[in-house]
This record gives structure tokens, sequence and C-alpha cells, in this order.
């Protein structure tokens, strides 16, 4: 049996098909079962954004990942939008957390653990670490709460 060139193009195409269609089935589900639990709690808002405020003024939403992709977040802005908390559901379980806290010394976005400590980063210098510690102690109080806020909401503790 003689391979052609135009049967070499009907099978590569074919298996580029049958990988895209794949990637799409397997997108979607993820996309429905991880961040279903998430939507439930906060439903979309009138604009069609998952966006709520609680009693407190505490701002919550949930971004489902853009298409093909697997990165979503969840945010939990305090009142004033003086310290914010972004987490990124992990795709095997777990959750990796940033911050964006505004003081009088100016704005910092920190990664942080799941308790709100600052994490070194590759290349992050000594100093430079240093002040992210010194932010996120300066701010404790209102770093804490917007975690308990957000564990309260979608239990990801």
């Amino acid at each position: 049996m003689k391979i052609t060139q135009k049967k070499i193009i009907r099978l590569v195409t074919g298996i580029l098909l049958l990988i895209f269609t794949v990637w799409n089935i397997t997108w979607f589900v993820y996309v429905a079962f991880k961040y279903t639990p998430y939507t439930e709690l906060v439903p979309k808002d009138k604009y069609g954004s998952h966006h709520i405020v609680d009693s407190d003024g505490y701002n919550f939403n949930v971004e489902k990942p853009i298409y093909l992709f697997f990165t979503g977040n969840l945010a939990a802005v305090a009142p004033g939008a003086a310290c914010t908390l972004v987490i990124w559901p992990e795709v095997f379980g777990g959750y990796e957390y940033g911050l964006r806290v505004e003081d009088e010394s100016g704005g910092y976005e920190i990664i942080v653990d799941s308790n709100g400590n600052a994490l070194r980063l590759d290349g992050q210098s000594d100093n430079e670490f240093e002040q992210s510690v010194a932010v996120i102690e300066n701010n404790r109080e209102s770093i804490q709460k917007i975690f308990e806020k957000a564990n309260n909401l979608w239990a990801l503790e």
C-alpha cells in the first residue's frame, strides 16, 4: 500500500482535529466541575459577572478561565479596596494566593501562602522580600480578615 502525500495530510489533519476536540471537551468539563461550586455561591449580577457584596461591604467575584485556558480566579476585595485577595484554583487541587495591599507608602502585589505569609519569589532580592514581609505585618489585621471572609464563603481550607 502506497502512502501518498494527500493521505498524510488527511491523517495529520484528522489527528489535529481529534486533539483539538479532546482539548475542548476537557476544558469544558474542567470549567464546569471546578468552578460550579464557586459560581453557585457567587451568582451572576445584572451585568453578567459573578459578583456579590456582603453585609460588611466586602466584594467577591469569580472569574472562570477564558476559552481553552485552565486558570481562572476568585477574588475578595475589602471595603475601600485597601486589600485584595486573589485566589487561583489549581488544576489538580489546592490554591495559589496573591495579595494587593494599598497603604500610605503605595501599592504592593505579593504572592502569599494560605496563611497570608509572603512567599519568596525566584529572583526576588532580600530587600524586596523584607519589604513584602513588612507590608504584610503592617496590614496583618485586614489581611487576616479578608482571608477569613474568603474561607467562610468558599470553604478553601
